[in-house]
């Protein structure tokens, strides 16, 4: 109750600032006169523009009047990353028709409502999604009016933008290409993107949201700008595919497509019709990457096991039977420089050490077998692995880059060095978390040719 109490009083006390009341006032306005000329022309895409258009402009608002001390360094790439982001949902919407065009959804709503339709519609469908914007605003407020020093999470989270804003665009452009072929009229894309995810846009639009908190993260009282995301992802996840997916459904082979296509969202990681291991990309990366963290457990971890616990010495070091001689002098050369937890050697990172030899490198060893196998047994056992080593990267990294004695002189290289550690369960518990472990289909069918038709 202590951890949710402080959330709540910094939430309260950080909505309250000057910037973010400032910007609330402004969106609300833009949504009053965007509303009205909703009811005047009798359509209401008059809303759309507000998501392209508000982030951009809020984030120069706050940086030009709240940004007198604010780090450049940080607040000038996210602005350009948003600006870009902006410039292109703006782009598709007037490219795709969207001036005069009123969203299926939105029409669905007006027959619904019926005659209370048009006061209703302030509720339904501005005021609403006018929140949920302006709730993924408050990373962008944190960022443009601080002026704390850049930190890893800064690089991180430019890193999740970036990526998220490629892949959300090159997702509309396969889409746009698919569509402009007339043979392909009423049927559904399931190319590039579109053939490794049902909505990789939804995906790559998750992750500029995402990626923007992750920036935020560097600054101080932050922690409240987490709401932004997680409504955001909320909307996408339980509406926006919902409402969209009840629409393909109608569609002639969305059933198969469902079946070849099994992830709603996440690109890559779940489709898995192709036997051989090379034709599974993820699979093939992740057993790559799961022999390494083998000889990493083997060869290195151990050390912290053999060792008493507390401060390493030297002569300990040495005494040690196990690993070979260069690899001591890479560990004494890596905790000096990069790791002091490492070398500090606390009891409860001596038994997390001690996990790794014991548990991790067996089920690395297990899980290359299962994978290049097809086992589906592996996809529990993957999951509550995935969630362990996660889970105990988490202190570990926080002991690194937070204040303290097992602060890294280099968190950049300390993030380069175990960044993969807390990365790879992550993906895998995805690539594990929805269905199956392995699916082999018989001869992938065009989409909109069943079996017998």
């Amino acid at each position: 109750m202590d951890v949710l109490d402080l959330f709540v009083r910094e939430v309260v006390t950080s909505v309250s600032q000057p910037a973010i009341v400032d910007g609330a006032v402004f969106v609300f306005v833009l949504l009053l006169i965007a509303w009205c000329a909703s009811v005047v022309i009798g359509k209401c895409w008059t809303v759309d523009p507000i998501w392209s258009l508000c982030p951009p402009l809020l984030a120069l608002y706050w940086y030009t009047y709240y940004g007198a001390n604010v780090n450049a360094w940080r607040a000038i790439p996210t602005l350009l990353v948003v600006s870009m982001w902006g410039l292109r949902l703006t782009s598709n919407f007037i490219l795709r028709g969207g001036i005069g065009h009123e969203d299926f959804r939105y029409v669905d709503f007006r027959a619904k409502l019926g005659s209370s339709f048009w006061w209703q519609s302030f509720f339904v469908l501005f005021l609403s999604q006018g929140v949920f914007m302006y709730a993924g605003c408050f990373s962008l407020a944190v960022i443009m009016t601080s002026s704390d020093k850049l930190s890893p999470t800064d690089i991180f989270g430019l890193i999740v933008m970036v990526a998220g804003l490629v892949i959300e665009t090159v997702a509309d452009y396969q889409l746009d290409t698919f569509r402009s072929k007339p043979a392909n009229a009423g049927k559904i894309c399931d190319e590039g993107l579109w053939g490794q995810s049902r909505h990789p846009n939804y995906l790559g639009e998750n992750m500029v949201w995402w990626g923007l908190f992750f920036i935020a993260l560097s600054c101080q009282h932050s922690t409240f700008a987490v709401i932004g995301p997680a409504m955001m992802s909320s909307l996408f996840v339980f509406v926006s595919i919902d409402m969209m997916e009840s629409r393909q459904a109608r569609k002639e082979g969305w059933a198969h497509y469902c079946k070849r296509v099994p992830s709603r969202i996440f690109i890559w990681l779940n489709r898995q019709d192709s036997i051989s291991l090379r034709h599974r990309r993820f699979d093939s990366f992740l057993v790559q990457w799961l022999l390494f963290a083998f000889y990493f457990a083997t060869f290195m971890d151990i050390i912290n096991v053999l060792v008493p616990t507390g401060i390493i010495k030297k002569e300990d070091l040495d005494a040690t039977i196990w690993p070979p001689t260069f690899m001591k002098e890479l560990f004494w050369w890596w905790v000096n420089t990069i790791d002091p937890l490492l070398l500090n050697n606390p009891l409860w990172y001596q038994i997390l050490c001690g996990y790794s030899p014991l548990v991790h490198a067996p089920f690395h060893l297990v899980a290359v077998y299962a994978i290049i196998k097809q086992k589906q047994w592996i996809r529990p056992v993957a999951l509550w692995w995935s969630g362990i080593l996660a889970g105990t990267m988490v202190p570990i990294i926080l002991s690194a880059v937070l204040p303290g004695v097992d602060q890294s002189p280099h968190p950049y290289l300390f993030l380069a060095g175990y960044g993969s550690y807390l990365v790879m369960p992550v993906l895998t518990f995805f690539r594990f978390a929805c269905g199956p472990a392995f699916t082999v289909y018989e001869k992938a069918l065009p989409v909109g040719h069943e079996k017998g038709e």
